[in-house]
């Protein structure tokens, strides 16, 4: 059972559709607190762990969960990072043939194990839980 599920709706850029160099997902702070992902603190100069999400077929899914701190670290204030991604993230979005306006989610179990799982654009229930927005495209349902 989930306690929570977020929900982001992807940008042509989260998808890879833009050919970007940017890599990842950014994930806001109201997210990043949600217990889902790990808490990476300040530490560390921008401090990253291997994160192991489990798709509806249970397979797993080894993304790259990142804190870009280096505002903490002197960066001048114009040019510093304070923001959260995860990384590595394309192939699972390939091979689901995820496109921007479909909607990827996270969530954790009572077990700690974390899961992932996508709703397409056209699928989406009109009759799905109330939403709390979060910001940015993302939203979660409690359960």
């Amino acid at each position: 059972m989930y306690s929570i599920k977020v929900f982001k709706v992807l940008t042509r850029n989260d998808t890879g559709e833009t050919h970007s160099h940017q890599s990842g997902i950014t994930i806001p702070k109201k997210v990043a607190d949600t217990g889902i992902f790990p808490n990476l603190g300040v530490d560390v100069l921008n401090p990253r762990e291997n994160v192991l999400f489990f798709d509806e077929n249970k397979m797993g899914w080894e993304f790259q969960y990142i804190y870009y701190n280096d505002v903490f670290f002197g960066k001048p204030k114009e040019k510093a990072h304070n923001e959260h991604r995860l990384t590595c993230v394309r192939k699972y979005i390939q091979e689901n043939n995820i496109k921007s306006g479909d909607s990827i989610w996270f969530s954790i179990d009572d077990n700690g194990i974390r899961h992932i799982g996508f709703i397409k654009q056209e699928k989406e229930e009109k009759n799905e839980p109330k939403k709390i927005v979060l910001g940015s495209g993302w939203h979660c349902v409690k359960i």
